[in-house]
């Protein structure tokens, strides 16, 4: 895997190929899975503590859903091969995992992106693993193909300052939040080639999701603009 990286906040190392940093960086909202994990007067709104009495976006906004143009999952493992129609984050069988996305992106470089999420839908019928699973967010840049996506074929990934904690506990859906990362494609540059949601082995059990294609939705990006 190839895997370029942002110099600052990064504190901790997580193996994924050769390697992916772990964000650690002063004032960032911090991941979490419920609110539980937030301090008093903040709750758990799509992975990050957030102000209890703030509103996400303002009841105004416009929403926009887009459905994926391109999509793969590639693994160290290659257990993907066999279970297309889902993908496991850190799951030990199945090794370092990659989901990528692109979306098309209609956007003019005036465009107010209030807020942007990759939703992700439990799979039916896999149980929860046993603790919350760490992913992160990388920005693909460079062209890449889902028809010849591969662990030998991955394209390059560039890392950014993002951490979220996976649970299908309750069903629920994932929301990563990756609205700096769609705000940049109002620039529409070449090396702007989608998302890519990044695991390592955590736990045997891991946590599974749907692509859709046989049962349940698939991956979206949940655009708010005003």
């Amino acid at each position: 895997m190839r895997l370029a990286f942002s110099p600052a906040c990064w504190t901790a190392v997580v193996a994924v190929g050769v390697g992916i940093a772990g964000a650690g960086c002063a004032g960032k909202p911090i991941p979490c899975v419920s609110s539980a994990a937030c301090g008093p007067d903040t709750v758990c709104v799509a992975g990050r503590c957030r102000e209890g009495k703030d509103a996400p976006v303002p009841a105004s906004a416009q929403r926009l859903v887009l459905e994926p143009v391109a999509m793969a999952v590639v693994s160290s493992s290659g257990t993907h091969e066999r279970n297309t129609s889902i993908v496991s984050f850190g799951k030990a069988s199945w090794g370092d995992v990659v989901l990528l996305l692109r979306f098309a992106a209609p956007f003019g470089e005036t465009t107010q992106i209030l807020s942007a999420h990759v939703v992700l839908e439990p799979s039916v019928g896999f149980v929860p693993g046993p603790q919350p699973v760490r992913l992160q967010v990388a920005r693909i840049v460079e062209p890449w193909s889902a028809a010849q996506a591969s662990w030998a074929t991955l394209p390059q990934l560039r890392v950014v300052n993002t951490t979220f904690w996976a649970s299908t506990w309750g069903e629920r859906p994932l929301r990563i939040d990756v609205t700096e990362q769609v705000q940049r494609w109002r620039e529409h540059r070449r090396d702007e080639q989608g998302l890519a949601i990044v695991s390592s082995p955590q736990n045997e059990i891991g946590e599974t999701y749907s692509l859709g294609l046989l049962q349940g939705r698939g991956p979206r990006l949940d655009v708010y603009l005003r």
